[in-house]
């Protein structure tokens, strides 16, 4: 309010004593002078009132910047990151992947592992593998896959369980691939 008084009501009051003043004959000269300078002190004591009021407001002033800056910071810091994002997508299908390897290193080096693990661990591998091969990366043949599979396959026979050939000639025909 005090800078809009003083914009819009003292510094044009000023300015139209100062031309009349300016512009006075011989008897209105002094009068209006008077009239001038009275109008250049109540702007000079309002610009000096903002200033004061400014000073005394400053550090409540530094202190809401602050806090604002802060609280902008807190506000961003609640968002979801792009980065979390794409974890939450990443981080499932991985952890799948790495039970699935774990389980055939499992098998491989002779610790028990049931039937069920195993199967599972297979499907997931083959089905990891068929996606790598759609995004365009490296394949590796049916015969890789055999090889692969083989110890596994004689593990199922052995044991009376019902290999999964077909799974994984299904999964072949649509060629398999792994990263590089």
């Amino acid at each position: 309010p005090l800078e809009r008084r003083l914009r819009d009501e003292l510094e044009p009051a000023m300015w139209k004593a100062e031309r009349a003043a300016w512009a006075a004959r011989f008897g209105r000269h002094h009068h209006n002078a008077r009239h001038a300078d009275r109008a250049a002190q109540e702007v000079t004591e309002a610009r000096a009132d903002i200033e004061a009021i400014r000073l005394e407001g400053q550090p409540q002033r530094t202190q809401l910047d602050q806090l604002r800056t802060q609280a902008i910071r807190l506000q961003d810091q609640t968002r979801p990151s792009m980065l979390w994002a794409v974890e939450r997508e990443l981080v499932p299908p991985l952890d799948r992947l790495i039970e699935a390897i774990d389980t055939w290193t499992d098998w491989n080096t002779g610790h028990h592992v049931s039937a069920s693990r195993l199967h599972h661990s297979l499907d997931t591998l083959t089905e990891r593998s068929y996606q790598h091969t759609n995004t365009g990366r490296a394949t590796i043949t049916a015969q890789d896959i055999r090889q692969l599979t083989q110890p596994l396959h004689q593990w199922l026979t052995d044991h009376h369980i019902e290999p999964c050939d077909r799974e994984i000639d299904r999964y072949l025909d649509r060629g398999i691939g792994l990263g590089r």
